[in-house]
This record gives C-alpha cells, structure tokens and sequence, in this order.
C-alpha cells in the first residue's frame, strides 16, 4: 500500500516531505502595482530561525501625480495628448532590509502561509524634466513651427502646446534626491510545493525626501510619498 501510494502522488509526496525541512536561503522577483504607478522588485533571504526570516530587497517603481489630468489640443490635427503642468516624471529606487516573521503555516499538502513583514532603506528619487512640443506661430502669416522644450508654465499655455515631447528627453538635466523608505506588509504564500515560491503581497510604502520633489506647476514640493501597494511575485527556497 506504500508503494502505490507513492506511485499515485509522486511529485507531490515529495515535495511534500521537504515541509519537514527549514530551507536556509531563498530568492524572488515580482511586479509592483501600487495607487499611484507600478514597478519591478527583487527581494533575496535567510532563515533565521523556523519563523523569522531576514531579507534584502530593490524596487523600482514610477511615480505619478495625484492631480495630473491628461488634455489635448482639439485645435490642431494629431495633437499628442500630455498632462498639463507637471514639471516632472519621478521614478523611485529603493534598497532595504527586512524582517519577515510567520504567522500561519501552510499544511503538508499545500494552501496558504501568511507572513508579515517590515523594512527600511534608502530612497532615491529620480526626476526627470518634462518635454513638450510647443508651438511658434509666424508674426506675418499663418505657418508655424513644432518645437521641442522644456516646460516652463510661465510661458506655456495650453493653446501653444502640441503636445508631449521624447520621455528621456530631459534625461541629461535629471535632478537626483536622497531620502529614506519605510515598508510594511502582509505576506500571502500559496501552492502545494514548498521549494517554490508563489506569493501575492498587500501593504503600504512610506518615502520621504527633505529636500522636497516638485512634480506640478504653481504647487509646493512634496516631501512624502505615502502609497498602497500589492505585489505579486515568484521564486525559490534552498540550501
């Protein structure tokens, strides 16, 4: 009877047995979708002991607005579509460490083992100026010129804006800002086979700056980020 209940649920039986058995290290890497952008993540750890784990992790995430409004200029043909003053795209890198402590484990025959978890790190803030394609009229006929430049909301108004310009246009005038990140989330592994990873985490991600990020126009810096996010993400467990 042994043997042919381990015929039926080969894979499965084995894996199984590996429940019994405290893998030392592990890796992952995921999609972030939070309120206000998404990203990537990469997160590698250790085991401390049965229930605590100690991990490394880097996110990259893009950052939007919360007033950005996307308009058009109906009065010209082809009119790329932009977000009328903003000054800057912002993208988010991140690097940290963590504790991740479990709460319920997953049964032998698989299901779903709940972690939370916290981290802290550095927080860099990449601003990249916007570029959009501004129209130049003739003083004595009715052509006109399409040129690229950098958004100035003093002289920019929407009936001279064509529309957006190059996304990396601004990439040689970038504006760098340190600050810290702080994270914290609950942690859903799902799955019958304990050396992979599957897992569907929701929590919230606090980034400050001291010097402050201006995104739109005729508004003051932001100093804070405060966003919720959930992540999906796969990996592996071993020794």
């Amino acid at each position: 009877l042994t043997g042919i209940l381990s015929f039926s649920q080969s894979e499965k039986l084995i894996d199984a047995t590996s429940n019994n058995v405290l893998f030392r290290k592990e890796m992952r890497g995921g999609i972030i979708v939070h309120n206000r952008g998404f990203g990537l993540k990469f997160q590698k750890g250790r085991n401390i002991n049965a229930f605590k784990k100690q991990f490394f992790e880097i996110e990259a995430v893009t950052m939007q607005a919360i007033k950005q409004i996307k308009v058009v200029n109906t009065y010209f043909y082809n009119a790329k579509p932009y977000y009328y003053g903003k000054l800057n795209n912002l993208y988010i890198f991140r690097g940290g460490l963590g504790i991740e402590k479990l709460l319920n484990s997953k049964p032998y025959w698989g299901g779903v083992e709940l972690l939370y978890n916290y981290s802290c790190g550095a927080s860099i803030g990449i601003a990249v100026p916007i570029y959009l394609y501004i129209i130049h009229f003739s003083p004595y006929s009715y052509d006109y010129t399409i040129e690229a430049e950098r958004y100035d909301p003093e002289i920019h108004f929407q009936d001279i804006i064509y529309g957006r310009g190059q996304i990396f246009k601004g990439i040689g005038e970038i504006g760098v800002h340190p600050g810290l990140y702080g994270k914290a989330g609950l942690n859903f592994e799902f799955g019958a086979y304990n050396t992979k990873i599957s897992s569907l985490e929701i929590g919230a991600i606090l980034d400050v700056y001291p010097a402050g990020i201006a995104l739109m126009a005729f508004e003051s810096k932001s100093y804070a980020f405060l966003t919720l996010f959930f992540s999906l993400s796969f990996g592996k467990k071993y020794n």
